[in-house]
Order: C-alpha cells, then sequence, then structure tokens
C-alpha cells in the first residue's frame, strides 16, 4: 500500500478509474454461470454475492477512501457512472443475468447497459421450457415482459436484486441501454425465418435472427409506453409506471449501432393516457 501512495496523484486516479470500471468476462454458457436457481419469468438467478468494484479500495484507508470517493463523484458529474449486465438467453428459454460491472453503489446511474444475446439453440419440441419469442395475446413476445419484469426489479432493489437476499434501493437511471448482439458462431441451422412466431416444428434446433428480437425488442417497449388501456394488466401497468417515474431515456442497439430512442419524460408528456396514469386503477386488478 505504502507503494501505491508513494505514487503521484495522477496515477493513483488512473489505477482508481481502471478498478471502478473494471469488468468481468462475460459466462459462455449456462454451465458457466455456476449454481443458479429458477426465479419468475424464467430468470436464473445467482445465489452468489455481488461485486461492487469500489468497496475493496473504499475499505484500505482513510486516505484511498477519500481519493476513491472523489473518482466516484466526478463519474457521476460527467454521466459515467455505468452499471454493465450481460443477459443470456439459454436455448431460447431461460434468462442467465450477470452484472459485468458495478463501480460503486449508487441510487443514481448515469447508464445500464445490458448486453442481450442468445446461446444454444431452441429445442421446444423437447423440453417442458416454452420459447421466450413466441406471442401472448397481444401480439407481444414474452421476452419483452420478462426483460421489462427485471428492470422493474433492478429499480426497486437496486444492484443485489440478482442475489438470494435483494435489498430494498429506489434506483433511478438516466439511460437505459440494451444492445442486442448477433450470436456467434451463427447456429449451422442458420436463423429461423422471423414470420414463425408460435412454436411448433420450426422452433426446433433454430435461432430468431437477432434483427427480428429487435424488433420485437422494439415494438415490446412501444407497447409498454404507448398503450392506452382502460384495464391493463397490472404487470403491464406496474413495469410502466416504474419505467416513467425512473428512467429518463431508452435506446436500443443492434451490435452497438443505436436503432431506436425514447425520451420518456416527453413521452409522457405527449401521452396523458398513457399506463402510468391508470396505476390506481392496475392495482386494483392484483
Amino acid at each position: 500500500m505504502a507503494k501505491l501512495l508513494s505514487l503521484a496523484r495522477e496515477l493513483r486516479d488512473y489505477i482508481y478509474l481502471a478498478v471502478l470500471q473494471a469488468e468481468v468476462t462475460p459466462p459462455s454458457s449456462a454451465a458457466d454461470c455456476g449454481l443458479r436457481y429458477a426465479g419468475r419469468q424464467g430468470f436464473m438467478h445467482t445465489r452468489e454475492p455481488v461485486v461492487v468494484n469500489s468497496n475493496g479500495l473504499l475499505l484500505v484507508n482513510h486516505q484511498v477512501h477519500d481519493e476513491t470517493k472523489v473518482m466516484i463523484r466526478q463519474l457521476k458529474k460527467d454521466g459515467e457512472l455505468r452499471y454493465k449486465l450481460d443477459c443470456m438467453l439459454v436455448d431460447e428459454q431461460q434468462i442467465y443475468p450477470t452484472w459485468l460491472s458495478i463501480p460503486a453503489f449508487s441510487t443514481r446511474v448515469s447508464k445500464v447497459e445490458v448486453d442481450f444475446r442468445s446461446t444454444g439453440v431452441s429445442n421446444y419440441c423437447e423440453s417442458r421450457w416454452s420459447p421466450m419469442w413466441i406471442l401472448d395475446a397481444r401480439d407481444q413476445s414474452w421476452i419483452v415482459y420478462n426483460m421489462y419484469h427485471l428492470l422493474h426489479k433492478f429499480l426497486e432493489k437496486g444492484p443485489y436484486f440478482l442475489a438470494a437476499r435483494g435489498g430494498e434501493d429506489m434506483m433511478r437511471i438516466d439511460e437505459l441501454i440494451i444492445n442486442v448482439i448477433t450470436p456467434s458462431p451463427i447456429p449451422a441451422e442458420g436463423f429461423r425465418s422471423p414470420d414463425v412466431s408460435n412454436p411448433g416444428e420450426a422452433f426446433r434446433l433454430s435461432l430468431l435472427h437477432p434483427e427480428a428480437g429487435l424488433e420485437k425488442m422494439i415494438d415490446g417497449t412501444n407497447f409498454l409506453l404507448y398503450r392506452t388501456d382502460e384495464r391493463p394488466s397490472w404487470s403491464v401497468a406496474s413495469y410502466a409506471v416504474v419505467v416513467f417515474e425512473r428512467v429518463r431515456l431508452i435506446k436500443i442497439l443492434l451490435d452497438g449501432n443505436l436503432r431506436k430512442v425514447w425520451n420518456i419524460r416527453e413521452i409522457d408528456a405527449q401521452n396523458p393516457k398513457s399506463l402510468r396514469r391508470h396505476q390506481s386503477v392496475a392495482c386494483c386488478d392484483q
């Protein structure tokens, strides 16, 4: 530690920043995720504690603690406090969420970046699990509900929601960035036609094309933000309420390229019949 403190302050700041912004390697398969347990909405949660990058630095000594706090405040000021989450869809049936980077705990996060990617192939005909891309009665893919269910849990409980014992921290996000990633390698059978929307033999040993998955994400987000049901389902309304109250922007990307942006405050102001207005009605339907 004496060697660290003997360095110039500028060099120490580089080290603090490298530690704060460090990322773990995303898992390559379900087996690589360690022990998981099945949660709601097809999520496979972990019982491992959440790693917050700043914790080790904050416990070293008073000087390192104070200098680290300065770096954290600077990240917030610059809008660069970024959380990164990997969501791996395995065989189109279960989602394995894994935190890749949490620089420091804060109830206000500049950016939450979600990498959404698929591995394996659909085994619908041989599995008890239904494919997440199938449509419900409203012509929306279940996976969109699932992703916003995950966001709802994060905003209500903070980054520890993936662990067995989640916290109770009310979170706010300036930018939610969902990046849909093309699978690599591409399945030998190629991608399934986007016209195949319901389960059957066509789902077997196939994957939905990422462009089609992106469009379903966009359609589902529009459904959530612009829906004006007089009596919407409780889950849809509750997801909409928390997004309108605690998220400023939503961006959807394909392989890092921006494809769609929603300014939540503008939508709320322009759409007085949005689901956010139906919170009290929806809660009565639980």
